[in-house]
């Protein structure tokens, strides 16, 4: 069983022995909506679903699930990194009613020693992207909460840069002086209006200098529909971002959006819009070939023996057990 046990969302799928795909689950409990107490019930709730129609032998969590903000803290790794080194380090959580659980550690970069990235979950997705795509050198961006934008060479991630997009989307949406004029009661984005909020962003003043546009064009009579608003502000969000990270490089090879279609669909066309090709890569399936990816090094290098996906196992011992 691997799960993506993010900030936002809790992203769960089940493997059989051969590594396909036979269930998922998702929900909204994320380590930024639960108190870290609740993590071991929310876990063992969604292992006893399965249990009682399939045989689960492993764990596999990824995501804010092991940082500081989640359930057991573990150190991530330094760039370069590949699944080799990521697989030799996951962390062994213990047990779970005898099921071994363990961590994927995350990675982080340096730029010039100041400029830190890091990620936590989106290192499996990339190890599941380079395997779909056949790509061994590549720019990857994962939008989310926390966008990433990941230089991969020789099939090992060199550098990270996060954006807080999502984030500040949320915020303006619920929290700012703009909230009321871009509050709406779905999540629905006007492709024309969110595309002229990318041009807007083409002109160079900057995210923080053009979101306000949203709260003058509704008191000025300008526009007043919420949807269109809100649209204009999502590409002015999502269009500065991607402008700053095109006028950082520009690859030989498409930039891959790891990415649902709703949210990946904005950020392939923006990156289009702005003179670059782009492509989709499904996320989930991103996920899936990079944990199985992993947990065949961790079992391979010895790391982990209780991760044997051929059900080697291990037997119980009372100090293992999770709670």
């Amino acid at each position: 069983m691997l799960v993506d046990w993010g900030s936002t969302n809790l992203r769960a799928y089940l493997l059989d022995e051969e590594g396909r795909l036979v269930d998922t689950r998702s929900s909204k409990a994320g380590i930024k909506h639960i108190r870290k107490p609740e993590i071991p019930g929310i876990l063992k709730d969604l292992v006893d679903t399965w249990q009682a129609v399939h045989t689960i032998q492993a764990v596999l969590l990824a995501g804010m699930i092991g940082g500081d903000l989640g359930w057991r803290e573990v150190a991530p790794i330094a760039c370069p990194a590949g699944a080799a080194e990521i697989g030799a380090a996951i962390y062994d959580a213990g047990l779970l009613d005898g099921i071994p659980v363990a961590i994927v550690p995350g990675v982080y970069s340096l730029v010039n020693g100041s400029l830190a990235g890091m990620m936590r979950g989106e290192e499996v997705q990339i190890a599941g992207s380079l395997d779909l795509t056949g790509r061994q050198d590549a720019v990857f961006c994962l939008p989310g909460t926390h966008t990433k934008w990941v230089d991969v060479e020789a099939g090992r991630i060199f550098g990270i840069v996060t954006s807080m997009t999502g984030e500040v989307f949320d915020f303006l949406s619920s929290n700012s002086v703009i909230a009321g004029s871009i509050a709406t009661a779905d999540e629905t984005i006007d492709p024309p209006a969110f595309l002229h909020g990318v041009e807007i962003a083409e002109m160079g003043y900057g995210a923080l200098q053009s979101v306000f546009n949203a709260r003058a064009q509704k008191v000025l009579g300008i526009v007043r529909d919420p949807i269109v608003l809100r649209s204009q502000t999502s590409g002015i969000l999502i269009g500065s971002e991607v402008r700053a990270m095109l006028d950082r490089h520009r690859p030989a090879t498409p930039i891959y959006v790891v990415s649902s279609q709703s949210l990946g669909r904005l950020y392939v066309d923006t990156i289009r819009h702005l003179g670059h090709e782009a492509l989709l890569v499904d996320d989930a399936k991103a996920f899936v070939a990079g944990g199985t990816a992993l947990v065949r090094v961790a079992v391979r290098s010895g790391r982990l023996p209780a991760l044997d996906v051929e059900g080697s196992g291990r037997q119980s011992q009372p100090e293992d057990q999770i709670s």
